[in-house]
């Protein structure tokens, strides 16, 4: 059964033809994504909970990554900044409490995401190689689930005629190009206090800020699940025939055929992708100030050109309870457009150290 599979994999392997476009933007890609993992992850660190829409209270998460736990009970008053957790640098981006730096780097690489993936559609559209990639029948969608049978059963689906995938992976490549990918950056959008305050409507789309925040997080299991079965694709596959088309495209002649160089180049930029990363995380953790300023760079400039574009609409109140003397009203911990307050006495609050710091900022 396995040799079967291994000499179909090896036809199909002989069939790819993968540009030279497709080769660089594809590790790009694999750079980026990670870039945008880990520093999300940093993100997510500063608020590990997740609510379905902006008026939830605490408590009512669906989904908690912290140990932590408050409640709605003003008796002992909190902020978000008590909330935020310490991850390690290992999956965060740099990690240890580090917000600002985070969407610094996460600014950054959705910046260079996207361009690399507005050239891979260009050119996938200019070449007309997004015949492989764009479904032209329904019949697809029975195709792929006769597919999805097949690996079920262990065997390896035929690619579909004239093209170099079978119907569920042209399918899965396909919603992640064109579904997936879109819609992890429109939640993104939909998250960011500057293009919430120009466009009060727009986070409404997804069902408010927090929703989208929900979303945007399933979006990004959604993109870890299908790197880990298209690497597993790719070992099934067959190796190393596909790991060499992959990293040198399809060629007649040496050296684009040298299995050897093949590995050789694909475990260097493999490296080179992991080097980047614990650079970038040493580099942050000692010289913070210094990272801050140099992702400004790239940051800012497109900062600056939304807030001078577009001018903000939205406005917060801080009202004082009307029935309490010295009474201080504090926002919602976790949710910034929701109108809930918590009231309780100015004295009271005073004794909480993360209102201390609010106050002394």
């Amino acid at each position: 059964m396995f040799g079967a599979w291994f000499r179909n994999a090896c036809i199909m392997a002989d069939y790819y033809a993968f540009p030279v476009w497709i080769v660089v933007t594809h590790f790009l890609n694999m750079l980026f994504i990670l870039f945008l993992a880990r520093s999300g992850h940093e993100v997510l660190s500063a608020c590990p909970k997740f609510y379905w829409n902006d008026h939830c209270t605490p408590g009512r998460e669906w989904l908690r990554l912290t140990k932590k736990r408050f409640s709605a009970d003003p008796a002992t008053p909190w902020s978000s900044l008590e909330e935020e957790d310490s991850w390690s640098p290992v999956i965060a981006l740099p990690g240890r409490k580090n917000l600002g730096i985070g969407r610094h780097w996460h600014f950054m690489s959705i910046q260079f995401w996207i361009l690399n993936g507005a050239v891979y559609i260009a050119m996938l559209f200019a070449s007309g190689y997004y015949r492989t990639i764009v479904p032209t029948t329904w019949a697809i969608f029975p195709d792929a689930l006769r597919a999805i049978g097949d690996y079920l059963q262990l065997r390896l689906p035929p690619a579909q005629p004239g093209l170099p995938f079978n119907a569920a992976q042209q399918l899965a490549y396909f919603a992640v190009i064109f579904l997936l990918a879109p819609l992890q950056i429109l939640t993104g959008a939909a998250m960011s206090p500057a293009v919430i305050g120009r466009f009060p409507g727009y986070a409404q789309l997804f069902g408010g800020k927090q929703r989208a925040r929900s979303l945007h997080f399933i979006g990004l299991c959604l993109f870890a699940g299908f790197i880990v079965m298209h690497t597993v694709m790719v070992i099934i596959n067959g190796l190393p025939n596909l790991w060499t088309v992959m990293v040198l495209g399809h060629r007649e002649h040496p050296p684009y055929t040298d299995q050897g160089l093949a590995v050789a180049i694909g475990l260097t930029g493999l490296f080179g992708i992991l080097l980047l990363n614990v650079v970038a995380t040493l580099v942050s953790l000692r010289y913070r100030r210094f990272v801050q300023r140099s992702l400004g760079i790239v940051v800012d400039p497109f900062e600056r050109l939304l807030s001078r574009a577009f001018i903000s609409r939205q406005h917060y109140a801080w009202p004082t309870s009307p029935r309490t003397t010295g009474s201080t009203a504090i926002p919602h911990p976790t949710t910034t457009t929701g109108p809930w307050l918590r009231t309780v006495s100015a004295s009271t609050a005073s004794k909480s150290p993360a209102w201390s710091s609010i106050r002394s900022a």
